[in-house]
């Protein structure tokens, strides 16, 4: 067991919902996947964990992890994606937050609880992020690189310049978009998250996609705090509603996480005014980037090279720092593994079922 060092401590399933809620609007890192509404509403509330770092009685880093329990052996596995977060606002980076936050979730998944241990912290694979990764190896984690790929939108730039760097049929697009009289507002009540779900399903239909769960995503929006909730806006032309996007606005990196393109809104151009939109509303709101969200160039060619073009001119898609892997028994881990492979597969069974019947 690596000790804890001197004047942190570490809280585990001692916070309640508000609380847990209370403490993520003070992280820079903060996102919505790690709002226990969302973990509650995918993963039920009995397959949550939830670890506060404390240094000097001070919360300096927090994990919500989702925990699988295997039957008839005593081990389990731990999986905390898009954490722990580290990052208290106001304060300049302390990557000891980090340290002791691995060593107080291997010291409780790992080794107390003989769990196999995941975490993808799902920050951007950069120089100024290989310390981050020699602390996970230097923690006893095994690194493996992970499949998922985005764009990265810099909104550190004044919005003259980052409109300037636009790869320019992206720009000319927008452009088109802003003469169209094009209505924007934001989706605030019931009615407007049954069209923003419409929209997504008839957007899903034409480009035979059948991955994601919106309206999960909306319901768990709808049990959030205002002020953790998605910022939602529509788009109509002429008083009908064409297009949606949502994207979360906590913490300094902006993320869509709900979207909806109707059949008319590609004649408009209307998704190139919303994200334009949340691209101002996100760094008015104090956002430093917008992480995309997850591309593919073969699966999804218009949604990669879409992306592409609101990252500017000179885009390169950008990985994420890796997976990382802890485990004091083999077989749990294995079990783990084999798990995840088949939960996958299922899931694309179903995606394709689906399809089918459409």
């Amino acid at each position: 067991m690596n000790d804890l060092d001197r004047d942190y401590s570490a809280e585990i399933d001692r916070v309640d919902k508000p609380h847990w809620h209370d403490l993520l609007r003070e992280f820079d890192d903060a996102t919505f996947y790690q709002t226990w509404s969302y973990g509650e509403g995918f993963w039920g509330a009995h397959n949550l964990s939830h670890v506060v770092l404390r240094h000097d009685g001070r919360a300096v880093a927090l994990a919500q992890l989702r925990v699988l329990r295997f039957p008839f052996v005593r081990a389990g596995a731990a999986y905390l994606n898009w954490g722990p977060l580290w990052r208290p606002k106001g304060e300049s980076e302390n990557r000891a937050h980090f340290r002791n936050m691995l060593r107080a979730l291997f010291n409780e998944y790992v080794l107390k609880r003989n769990y196999a241990l995941r975490v993808l912290p799902k920050v951007f694979e950069t120089p100024e992020n290989d310390a981050i990764k020699d602390i996970f190896l230097e923690e006893r984690f095994a690194y493996s690189p992970e499949r998922l790929r985005t764009f990265v939108v810099d909104l550190r730039p004044s919005m003259d310049e980052i409109r300037q760097n636009l790869h320019r049929s992206w720009k000319r697009s927008l452009k088109f978009a802003e003469e169209q009289n094009l209505e924007v507002f934001e989706a605030k009540d019931p009615e407007h998250f049954a069209l923003v779900a419409a929209l997504n399903e008839e957007m899903r239909d034409r480009k035979q996609f059948y991955g994601g769960d919106i309206k999960g995503a909306l319901e768990v929006n709808g049990d959030l705090p205002p002020e953790l909730r998605l910022k939602i806006l529509l788009c109509s032309h002429e008083g009908e509603p064409v297009a949606a996007l949502g994207w979360s606005h906590i913490g300094k990196v902006c993320l869509p996480i709900v979207s909806g393109t109707g059949d008319k809104a590609l004649q408009y151009k209307a998704s190139f005014l919303l994200f334009w939109r949340m691209a101002q509303q996100a760094k008015e709101n104090g956002a430093a980037f917008c992480d995309t969200a997850g591309v593919h160039e073969k699966r999804n060619p218009g949604s990669y090279f879409f992306k592409k073009g609101l990252a500017g001119k000179d885009a390169r898609e950008a990985a994420y720092l890796g997976q990382f892997d802890a485990y004091k028994s083999y077989p749990s881990f294995l079990l783990f593994k084999t798990a995840m492979a088949a939960r996958e597969r299922l899931i694309n069974v179903a995606r394709i079922a689906k399809a089918r019947l459409r």
